[in-house]
């Protein structure tokens, strides 16, 4: 079997706390952990704190502006792949998004 992949996600919205606003996603193939964050400087160490553990990638909500996109690539220094997702409303992309009427 190959190794599972290990995903931390940070969403940021101004009223989060990441020690509540939180939830999992485990499979054989994947640990995907989730956590809210309320700034760009908690974003950074929830990202340090994903490298450290051994986490493969680092996915960042469009929330965080660049400056703090390139302290999370300083803080995981090369140990985890860091990365924007990029949400899309469209109907061919996302239709289950959307109202079915």
């Amino acid at each position: 079997m190959s190794k599972r992949l290990m995903v931390g996600m940070l969403l940021k919205t101004p009223n989060a706390d990441p020690y509540t606003q939180n939830t999992y996603i485990i499979n054989d193939d994947a640990v995907v952990l989730i956590f809210c964050v309320n700034s760009g400087d908690q974003g950074v160490a929830f990202a340090k704190a994903f490298a450290d553990a051994g986490f493969d990638r680092v996915e960042m909500c469009p929330e965080f502006i660049a400056d703090e996109v390139e302290m999370v690539k300083h803080v995981v220094a090369g140990r985890a792949l860091v990365g924007i997702v990029k949400f899309c409303g469209c109907k061919l992309c996302s239709p289950c998004l959307l109202d079915k009427d």
